[in-house]
């Protein structure tokens, strides 16, 4: 995973870690944090979060710039309500391993957007489109797995789709993962994983893991390092 990560803004504190004080006050922390576990899937409102803005000539997942354009023209197609000829354009993208188009496609079948609504179509076009780089579908499938949303629960396979999203620089994913290392659910118990992983999504300024290092911090389980 990161052989050689380091926590740049927090160290652990090493006193008394064992004691029963310090391991009832991690225990609490956990329980505090369980009821901020970032889960719903992404896209609940409609086929926001990708956009002709974000995709149009950006290669960042290998794709060339004229499959990019041809997802910004569908994307503009959808927006001015020709949704069966944007369906039929992502389908095109996605046979050609667009990540952006499977993900939508996936995201339409969730909703039903233009088509019969399914679950197993949408697991089935996030499965691709995770695979092709698409973050947001990496993210929702660990969300599917995390929750057992029409998938057997599991956690292992909700942390192996969140650690890809997280590695991604997905800030939810990172701070999940995190709460999955500290509660030892998915992935081995490790404090300093979990650290490691609020401190990537706090940088990213998201809320949940600030609370939760600010929360650490006052009760003395970590500490600034001396400047």
């Amino acid at each position: 995973m990161h052989p050689h990560r380091s926590i740049r803004s927090h160290s652990v504190a090493t006193p008394d870690r064992g004691s029963m004080a310090a391991r009832f006050l991690i225990a609490s922390l956990i329980v505090f944090l369980l009821a901020m576990l970032v889960q719903p899937q992404r896209a609940t409102a409609g086929l926001t979060p990708i956009t002709a803005t974000r995709a149009i000539g950006i290669s960042h997942r290998g794709e060339s710039a004229t499959l990019d354009q041809h997802f910004a023209a569908a994307m503009a197609i959808f927006q001015k309500g020709d949704v069966e000829s944007a369906l039929r354009a992502w389908r095109d993208l996605a046979d050609k391993g667009h990540a952006d188009a499977l993900y939508n496609l996936g995201v339409a079948y969730a909703q039903g957007v233009g088509v019969e609504p399914s679950t197993a179509e949408a697991m089935y076009w996030w499965h691709r489109a995770a695979l092709a780089g698409s973050t947001e579908a990496q993210y929702n499938l660990g969300a599917a797995y995390a929750q057992g949303h029409n998938v057997e629960k599991s956690s292992a396979v909700a942390s192996m789709w969140w650690y890809m999203a997280a590695s991604n620089g997905d800030a939810a994913a990172q701070f999940n993962l995190g709460l999955m290392a500290a509660e030892g659910d998915g992935l081995r118990r490790d404090f300093e994983n979990a650290m490691f992983w609020w401190q990537q999504a706090a940088a990213q300024g998201f809320p949940n893991a600030i609370q939760a290092l600010d929360l650490l911090e006052r009760q003395g389980l970590i500490a600034r390092p001396p400047r």
